[in-house]
């Protein structure tokens, strides 16, 4: 169900739940009213349907029939699409995100198209540095978390992904990040959406945490972000079930 007209959407197909589970344990502890899971296949939305928790389901294939995560995430526009095209503002988010606190109470600005987390892990690789070369060097806009209001803009945006996933190969990240910030692409125009990076201690990577934040004691034990994407790590349920334990003070059994 959407407050204000917003909602906190996740994508899953097929099994095994693990993760998914732990995702929505968290989204349900941080108290967010307004989540929701698109299922793209019958036993996901089966599997919601007997645990009660809000869904949607969507059948989608990705191109070429692919079924590992990089060929599923690319399906995520055609759903953005959905909550866009009837004036619903998402937060679109993988499921390897652990939610800490509701984001849309003061976790959000709202003044742009696109709010979305950065791959980086400083200010200059989250914010931009001159490299010496007269460029800007930056680390990619993750696209497994990012905010989209409902605006004429942000729906072009994913339609011409969606458009993008069904006609290429290449990675969802990739045409994402371009479709942002290269003024022509691939004999386009760009749509020209507003863009702002999400504070990257807010909103934090697995990078981050394991490499600089989980070895500051005052940081780690005084401070809780508003979620914590484990995008670096491919072990990702294990790094999970950690973060999970030591935030929600999990005890054994």
């Amino acid at each position: 169900m959407a407050v204000r007209r917003e909602v906190l959407a996740a994508v899953w197909k097929n099994t095994p739940y693990t993760m998914l589970e732990l995702y929505m344990e968290a989204v349900r502890l941080a108290k967010i009213p307004n989540s929701l899971i698109v299922a793209l296949d019958k036993g996901t939305a089966d599997h919601l349907s007997a645990r009660g928790e809000a869904h949607y389901r969507k059948p989608l294939e990705a191109r070429g029939g692919g079924r590992d995560n990089h060929a599923t995430s690319g399906l995520k526009f055609k759903v953005l699409v959905d909550f866009l095209t009837i004036g619903c503002s998402v937060l679109l988010s993988d499921v390897d995100v652990l939610w800490m606190t509701n984001p849309f109470v003061g976790g959000l600005y709202r003044d742009s198209d696109v709010e979305g987390m950065s791959d980086g892990w400083d200010h200059p690789t989250v914010f931009g540095h001159n490299a010496g070369d007269g460029n800007l060097r930056l680390h990619a806009r993750n696209s497994g978390m990012f905010f989209l209001q409902a605006t004429n803009e942000s729906l072009r945006m994913v339609q011409r992904l969606s458009t993008r996933m069904e006609r290429e190969s290449t990675w969802d990240q990739s045409a994402y990040n371009q479709e942002q910030f290269k003024p022509h692409f691939g004999g386009h125009t760009a749509v020209g959406v507003s863009t702002r990076v999400m504070s990257y201690f807010c909103n934090m990577n697995s990078k981050t945490f394991f490499r600089f934040f989980r070895e500051d004691a005052s940081l780690l034990h005084g401070y809780k972000p508003l979620s914590l994407h484990i995008n670096y790590h491919p072990e990702k349920l294990q790094r999970m079930q950690d973060v999970f334990a030591f935030y929600f003070k999990v005890t054994g059994p």
